[in-house]
């Protein structure tokens, strides 16, 4: 009898389905690290550096070196990465066409899942363009054409059986390529816009908040985010001060604040959640350029989205709010991208000026 009772367990252990894979902070490294334009690859290197990827020279023979050589035979990578994201060990590969960067991979060659289709959607948006093979054979996934970045041709996150992957070590991976330049030969490569960049930190950062914002705390240090005091800067002090004052009385807040340059100013992000008696909660990434002059680009907006707005407001004259709800990215949160002109009697009260960007969810209800 027992011995048959062990029979069973085993077998139901061995029948039992493996968890699904761990995607979302997975996909978060991938956004900030490979997600954003194209650009000169030193430049690139010096991005992916600064925000905790560690050069690494893969040994020969070793797993990652067998899956570069089974990915790109004909051009190896012109940079190799190695970081710890989540507990897992991700490998990048950055290539080059001349000085330029014309593809970014990531690697979880210890994957042994594919990612599944939902949570695929949510992350970029929009569903893919074409499936890479079926279910159960050495390579299956999803790709988008064009890519789910500025700029790209096309974006691929794909799933190798390491039984069946001839020669490759198996596991997840991550890729996409650059478009190829319309520029006349000879011409200088352009680098990509500030706001182009803005926008990216600004996703790598808030692209999971929720009713938890350690996550969110923790991304916005991956995408190359500096932690300041609440009253590193007088602005942000004043506007963390007003919330505070207007919200301590029927529950409590707590959050964060951060700082990075966005060409030759610097920028703020303020990461906050609210509770009130009820149990109702409300928690916004909020990005403040107070600087800027002009609204940001909608072709840009739209392109970094993957999608239209959902509506576009101007709740006075000069101020301009375009909303996403939802946004797309993790179930719950809605974006919003703001510009009040410098010294608009619209934002007056909060000392609140330039481009302003908020990702927010709620709930508790």
């Amino acid at each position: 009898m027992i011995g048959a009772l062990a029979a069973l367990a085993a077998f139901a252990a061995a029948a039992a389905p493996a968890p699904p894979y761990p995607a979302e902070p997975v996909l978060v490294a991938f956004d900030a690290a490979c997600g954003g334009t194209f650009e000169n690859i030193d430049a690139m290197a010096k991005r992916l550096e600064a925000s905790g990827w560690s050069r690494h020279r893969p040994k020969a023979g070793s797993p990652f070196a067998r899956a570069l050589a089974a990915d790109s035979p004909a051009a190896p990578p012109a940079r190799t990465y190695r970081r710890v994201v989540g507990g897992r060990i991700l490998f990048l590969a950055l290539s080059s066409a001349g000085r330029s960067a014309s593809e970014c991979r990531i690697a979880d060659l210890d994957g042994r899942e594919p990612i599944a289709l939902a949570p695929l959607v949510r992350w970029a948006g929009r569903q893919p363009t074409a499936d890479i093979g079926d279910y159960g054979q050495p390579t299956w996934g999803r790709a988008w054409e064009p890519g789910l970045g500025e700029g790209h041709k096309r974006t691929e996150i794909y799933y190798r059986r390491p039984d069946k992957a001839r020669g490759h070590p198996g596991g997840i991976m991550l890729a996409t390529r650059a478009a190829a330049p319309t520029a006349a030969p000879g011409a200088a490569s352009t680098a990509p816009t500030a706001e182009r960049a803005m926008l990216d930190a600004f996703k790598g950062a808030c692209s999971r908040i929720g009713d938890d914002i350690e996550p969110t705390k923790a991304d916005a240090a991956k995408a190359g985010w500096t932690a300041m005091a609440e009253d590193g800067d007088p602005r942000v002090a004043r506007l963390i001060k007003m919330g505070r004052e207007a919200t301590e009385k029927d529950g409590t807040s707590t959050g964060a604040t951060f700082r990075r340059t966005s060409g030759e100013h610097d920028i703020f992000l303020i990461v906050s959640r609210y509770q009130d008696k009820s149990g109702f909660w409300g928690s916004g990434c909020r990005l403040y350029h107070f600087e800027a002059t002009k609204p940001l680009d909608p072709k840009l907006l739209e392109a970094w989205m993957g999608k239209p707005p959902t509506g576009v407001q101007v709740p006075a004259p000069g101020v301009e709010k375009r909303l996403w709800e939802p946004a797309g990215w993790r179930e719950g949160i809605a974006v919003e991208v703001n510009h009040i002109p410098l010294n608009h009697p619209a934002g007056q009260t909060f000392g609140l000026s330039g481009n302003i960007l908020v990702a927010q969810a709620i709930g508790g209800f």
